[in-house]
């Protein structure tokens, strides 16, 4: 309804976290800016304030993403997974006030967005939960033949965020898009060399390809795609027998 809205000229920019913005963009409309990337990392908020590593076998951990719940998984086979779905603010109240949750596992970027970094009880190390590309990083979509918002949304980019950007959605996007097998991916500027780490499991985390790559800023999209060759190469296409 809102790119209909770009669309249709009734806004002129859309707000997005660009997790959620599809590799593919509808025809006449594109990313005018990104601003600087918050913490990109997932959060771990236990009801007990025991840490990720210390939960007793068969603690639930609410989370709504295949993603988290496959790299949990993975990592901590003991623990017991439980769909938890609503905003920031119900999943905490869950977790605190209906018994449902051990724990929950959130975006550190949107909590500390909304002032409830306190809530954290740990952020989880990208060794073991990579986030999903994007996470983290405000998109404002516009109209690409809007020349005079174009300019302007160019004095607000933020040019590395950028190039991480870019780097993971390319990523994302030769392991097949939107696909509903579980991706991570995490890229790391320094100076003019570009590091992407990214991740494909199995829904129920019993197999796990994770690997790195590395080149200059000016190859950021071809990182990707060569980090998801990489992937895939190593056995990741077996997974696509989840997509929908």
């Amino acid at each position: 309804e809102i790119e209909e809205a770009l669309l249709s000229e009734n806004i002129d920019i859309a707000v997005h976290s660009m997790k959620d913005v599809p590799t593919l963009l509808p025809a006449g409309l594109s990313i005018g800016a990104v601003v600087e990337r918050h913490d990109p990392r997932d959060a771990f908020i236990s009801n007990t304030g025991l840490t990720l590593a210390k939960l007793s076998e068969g603690s639930r951990v609410g989370t709504g993403s295949l993603r988290r719940a496959s790299q949990l998984l993975h990592h901590y086979p003991g623990i017991k997974i439980v769909s938890i779905r609503g905003n920031v603010d119900t999943r905490i109240r869950k977790l605190k006030e209906d018994g449902e949750f051990d724990a929950i596992v959130l975006a550190v970027a949107g909590l500390e967005r909304m002032g409830l970094g306190e809530e954290i009880t740990e952020i989880i190390s990208t060794d073991i939960m990579l986030p999903a590309p994007g996470q983290g990083i405000v998109a404002i979509e516009c109209r690409g033949d809007d020349k005079e918002t174009t300019n302007i949304l160019k004095g607000i980019n933020h040019t590395e965020t950028e190039l991480a950007a870019t780097s993971e959605r390319a990523f994302l996007y030769r392991l097949g898009g939107d696909c509903n097998v579980p991706v991570g991916c995490n890229a790391n500027l320094s100076g003019h060399r570009i590091k992407l780490s990214g991740v494909i499991s199995s829904p129920e985390g019993k197999v796990l390809i994770k690997k790195d790559a590395s080149d200059s800023i000016e190859c950021a999209g071809q990182l990707g795609e060569q980090l998801a060759e990489m992937i895939l190469e190593a056995g990741g296409n077996i997974f696509f027998s989840f997509i929908n």
